[in-house]
């Protein structure tokens, strides 16, 4: 995980909603958009509803600026929008 406040990163367990905790089979769910997305896609939590934006780094040449990257996914977030998810951090570029 990478906080988009402080910058730092570090290991969570796959499978486990960050917001919640809850885990097991069936909790997380991906969200992915269709065609060339470089491994953009929100990880979201079945039983919390909320959603954390995720990218999978096997997808692209290079590790992008995950600051930036979470601009780069507005499309995204309104997309999780529509489908009354939240996000784990509320920022001015996720809450609409």
């Amino acid at each position: 995980l990478h906080c988009s406040l402080c910058g730092t990163d570090w290991t969570f367990r796959r499978g486990a909603c960050p917001f919640c905790g809850e885990e097991g089979a069936g909790v997380m769910e991906i969200l992915k958009e269709a065609g060339n997305a470089l491994g953009e896609r929100l990880d979201w939590c079945t039983r919390c509803k909320t959603y954390c934006p995720a990218v999978d780094l096997r997808e692209r040449d290079t590790t992008p600026d995950l600051d930036v990257l979470a601009l780069g996914m507005l499309h995204m977030d309104m997309v999780a929008a529509q489908k009354g998810l939240q996000p784990i951090h509320p920022a001015f570029w996720n809450t609409f």
